[in-house]
């Protein structure tokens, strides 16, 4: 079974109004330490292929050597990179955001440059824990009633997805497989020999019968 899921232009905005203001921490255990911050978006577009561009300010927390400095952040252009891969469950869809570029407040071009990547390097999913585990939500196992015999449960699984972006929308193609499970093949006869015609034992005897 296929399901398509598309969110088009007006709804990855209307998700991004809300998600804005938004502050990242990226660090685990000292919060403060390290963090981007950012605004709701002046730009975004849909980039073909690839993923959403997106475009704001914001302030910057961050450390050269070994001090915490704060940043105000008069550009960031972010691209939202939204991807399939295989995880420890399975397939997994990762959420990748990449600082592309970013004008810091009074801090040099070659600064700029370090603390950018420094700030990608954190970002990446699996620091953040940006993901969903398709394969594992997707997996469901549910009982079925025991009138239904000799049935037993209902199963779904994740077989494939993809993730296409083109001008105007974001698609999640998701591929099912469905099954049933049974607890036996067949139904049981409780009914035993009085199915053959035959009489249970301490039944009354049938007329013509000793």
């Amino acid at each position: 079974m296929d399901i398509d899921v598309t969110l088009r232009q007006d709804e990855v905005l209307a998700l991004l109004a809300e998600a804005a203001p938004l502050r990242i921490h990226l660090t685990e255990g000292d919060e403060d330490r390290r963090y981007v911050e950012l605004e709701p978006p002046s730009e975004v577009t849909f980039v073909a292929g690839r993923g959403v561009r997106i475009v704001t300010r914001g302030r910057l927390r961050h450390e050269l050597a070994g001090v915490g400095l704060p940043f105000d952040i008069r550009r960031v252009q972010v691209l939202f990179l939204p991807g399939v891969i295989s995880g420890h469950h399975g397939q997994r869809l990762d959420f990748r955001l990449v600082v592309e570029s970013a004008d810091l407040e009074n801090v040099p071009g070659v600064v700029e440059g370090v603390v950018v990547s420094k700030v990608n390097q954190a970002l990446e999913p699996e620091r953040v824990h940006m993901y969903w585990e398709l394969a594992q939500t997707l997996s469901i196992s549910v009982p079925l009633p025991e009138r239904f015999e000799p049935l037993d449960r209902f199963t779904t699984r994740a077989l494939a997805a993809q993730v296409t972006v083109t001008n105007e929308s974001l698609i999640l193609r998701l591929r099912l497989g469905l099954s049933l499970t049974r607890s036996r093949p067949r139904p049981s006869d409780d009914r035993g020999a009085a199915s053959d015609g035959g009489s249970t034992p301490g039944s009354p005897a049938r007329a013509g019968q000793p």
